[in-house]
C-alpha cells in the first residue's frame, strides 16, 4: 500500500511506511523490517518457504551472528504464493584482531529462493547402446539469450522433492514416471544429500540432482526431438533437443549438464564421460 498526500492540486508526494516485526534467534529476537510498498503483509513474507530456510539457517550457524534483517523487495508466483525475496541482513562473524576478538561486519544482501531439482535423462538404443541426453531449450530472461539446458524446477513449500522431479520431468519433456524410477546422485556418491549450492555468495539457492535412464527405440528419440512442451500458463515455451551422449557437455553452458555428467561419470566408473 502507498499513501498518497495531496500538498496542492498539481503535487503529489508519496510517503512510504515502515512495518516491523520480530523473529526468534538463537534465544533472543531480532528485528525485521520492510517497507510497505514490498509487500502488504510482513508476517506472509517471514513465514513464506525460502525466508524459513534461510532463518533456520542461520539460527544453526555457530560462525554467524543476526542482528538485523531489511527486507528489500519481494517476487509473488500467479498463484501469489512467496517466490523471491531480497533481503539486507546485518551479520558479524568473530575474528582475531591484535589478540583480541572482534565482530566484522560482512556482506549481508541476499537473494532467498530456495532449493531446485535438476534431472540427467540418459536414454539408451536398445539395438545399438548409443546414449542420449535430453535437453531442453528454452530462453532465459537472466542470461538474455536461449540455453539449453537439463530439466529442472523449484521445490515446492511441501518439500516433496522426488514428487517434484517427476513432475518437472512430465511438465518440460512429457516423459511419464514414478518417483522410484529417479536415482539421487548425491546420495549415491555419498555426497551432501541436501543438495550443492549454485551461488552462495549471492543466492541462497541448491540442487539436487536426479538420474533417470531407458533404454528406447530409435523412433522414441525421433518422436521427442524436437518436441514442443512446456506448461504456457506458467510462461513455459520449451523445445525439446535430444542430443549424444558425449556431446551434451559441449552443446550446454548450463552448470547443471557439467555437474550431473560429473555426477553420472561417478557411479558408472567405466563411463562413457571418460572419452569426452
Amino acid at each position: 500500500m502507498i499513501r498518497r498526500i495531496l500538498k496542492n492540486p498539481t503535487s503529489i508526494v508519496l510517503r512510504t511506511i515502515m512495518m516491523n516485526t520480530t523473529l526468534p534467534y538463537k534465544g533472543k529476537t531480532v528485528p525485521v523490517t520492510m517497507n510497505d510498498y514490498t509487500h502488504d503483509d510482513i508476517n506472509v513474507v517471514t513465514e513464506s518457504t525460502p525466508f524459513k530456510q534461510w532463518m533456520s539457517n542461520m539460527n544453526n550457524s555457530d560462525e554467524m551472528n543476526l542482528k538485523s534483517v531489511h527486507i528489500q523487495q519481494v517476487d509473488e508466483f500467479k498463484n501469489k504464493s512467496i517466490g523471491f525475496v531480497k533481503i539486507n541482513a546485518d551479520v558479524t562473524v568473530k575474528e582475531s584482531k591484535d589478540g583480541k576478538e572482534i565482530e566484522q561486519k560482512i556482506p549481508g544482501i541476499a537473494f532467498l529462493r530456495g532449493g531446485a531439482v535438476s534431472i540427467l535423462i540418459v536414454l539408451s538404443i536398445e539395438e545399438t547402446k548409443k546414449k542420449y541426453v535430453v535437453l531442453v531449450n528454452q530462453a532465459r530472461v537472466p542470461i538474455g539469450s536461449q540455453i539449453l539446458e537439463l530439466p529442472a524446477g523449484m521445490i515446492d513449500k511441501e518439500g516433496n522433492i522426488k514428487s517434484k522431479a517427476v513432475e518437472e520431468l512430465e511438465e518440460e519433456t512429457g516423459i511419464k514416471i514414478k518417483d522410484d524410477d529417479l536415482v539421487d546422485m548425491l546420495v549415491e556418491n555419498k555426497m551432501n544429500n541436501k543438495g550443492l549450492f549454485t551461488s552462495p555468495g549471492g543466492q541462497d539457492e541448491f540442487l539436487k540432482f536426479y538420474l533417470y535412464e531407458k533404454q528406447v527405440s530409435n523412433s522414441f528419440i525421433e518422436e521427442i526431438n524436437n518436441k514442443q512442451t512446456g506448461l504456457r500458463d506458467h510462461g513455459e515455451v520449451i523445445q525439446l533437443s535430444v542430443v549424444p551422449f558425449e556431446q551434451a557437455h559441449l552443446l550446454s553452458p548450463d552448470i547443471k549438464v557439467s555437474t550431473s555428467l560429473f555426477l553420472y561419470s561417478l557411479l558408472r566408473k567405466d563411463s562413457d564421460i571418460k572419452n569426452m
